[in-house]
């Protein structure tokens, strides 16, 4: 068939059913079918979203709609050539679930397209050494300073800590505990229920203190007076550390007459920040993408391994109850990481 131009349209209609049927699944938690596990996060939509659009784009300058097998298994066959085994199979769940959606039917294995033995033994998440997270710090504490925006440097540095990015944006005030000058991190991990306490370095203490002073500052009178009644201090342990609608260029904080209005942060929105300072750092665009929360989490664990720190002390220190450190000690074959950071301007 010739290829032709694509009518938008056309494509529109089928993400919308995609978004749709994503969006339903998200919501009552089902398995997107049979053996494939939950969705769990609107970025996983958003991802499928996205490459399910690319391969629209593509195919349908060769093919109409409804699609069969063949235009799935032309477009993954080129792709393997040219992409990773992992963007691959993001791509096969994508074009998987645009298939379930629209009604089209689907019977290709992943397997036909993709070598399990490339994906289990060449890792490609990167991670970020000791040194490299400290300079990365650097420059977002400095970045900090000169916009005023203490709650992404907050993150990064509690980041940088081992958290993962859920954690993070379920932490409240009163998990922060005064430590002499500094402060100690209590939480709970998510997985496996375990308990984590962690100190932040005195050096960034400011930082801290800073952003509690916003929060201090910008919350509502009725709030803050309830929180002075009741625990005798003007920020209540039960705020979320990180409340959904406070950042430096809104502040609905103040409009909040009790704490269960105040919503924390989602963990996209922790996502995003890394990104965003990704591009801060000088990061090239295209590799934008390369650089997750979890870079600096894997770095912590391979920095202390490397050490000579032995795996149950990490195992202890990452709040994990059963061996977990060396599956984190991630190094990548291709050197991913050396990559990504001679795009930094460290």
């Amino acid at each position: 068939m010739r290829a032709r131009l694509v009518d938008t349209s056309t494509i529109e209609e089928c993400i919308d059913k995609l978004r749709r049927f994503l969006e339903e699944r998200l919501r009552e938690g089902e398995p997107l079918e049979p053996r494939q596990s939950s969705l769990r996060s609107n970025l996983t939509v958003k991802t499928y979203l996205k490459y399910a659009r690319v391969f629209l784009r593509n195919v349908l300058v060769s093919y109409d709609p409804p699609l069969d097998e063949e235009a799935a298994k032309e477009f993954l066959r080129i792709l393997s050539k040219r992409r990773r085994p992992r963007t691959v199979m993001v791509y096969y769940s994508a074009i998987k679930n645009l298939y379930y959606a629209n009604g089209w039917s689907f019977n290709l294995r992943w397997t036909a397209f993709i070598d399990p033995t490339e994906i289990d033994e060449s890792p490609e998440e990167p991670y970020l050494t000791a040194e490299e997270m400290r300079s990365v710090l650097e420059k977002v504490v400095e970045e900090a300073e000169r916009s005023r925006n203490y709650r992404d440097a907050m993150i990064i540095i509690l980041l940088a800590l081992g958290l993962r990015p859920r954690e993070l944006s379920l932490l409240k005030v009163g998990d922060l505990k005064p430590l002499g000058v500094g402060w100690l991190i209590e939480y709970h991990t998510i997985k496996r229920g375990g308990k984590r306490k962690v100190q932040i370095p005195n050096g960034y203490s400011k930082v801290v203190n800073r952003w509690l002073r916003m929060l201090e500052r910008n919350l509502s009178p009725e709030l803050r007076e309830w929180s002075l009644e009741k625990y005798n201090r003007p920020l209540p342990p039960e705020l979320p550390l990180f409340p959904r609608y406070f950042t430096p260029l809104s502040n609905r904080l103040q409009n909040v007459k009790s704490i269960q209005e105040v919503e924390p942060i989602g963990y996209e929105t922790v996502y995003a920040t890394v990104k965003k300072y990704s591009r801060v750092l000088g990061l090239d665009e295209s590799q934008t993408g390369k650089i997750t929360p979890y870079a600096f989490r894997r770095g912590v664990v391979t920095t202390l391994l490397e050490q000579g720190v032995p795996e149950a002390t990490v195992d202890r220190y990452m709040g994990w109850k059963t061996p977990m450190a060396r599956r984190y000690y991630k190094k990548s074959r291709d050197q991913i990481a050396r990559e990504i950071l001679q795009y930094l301007s460290l």
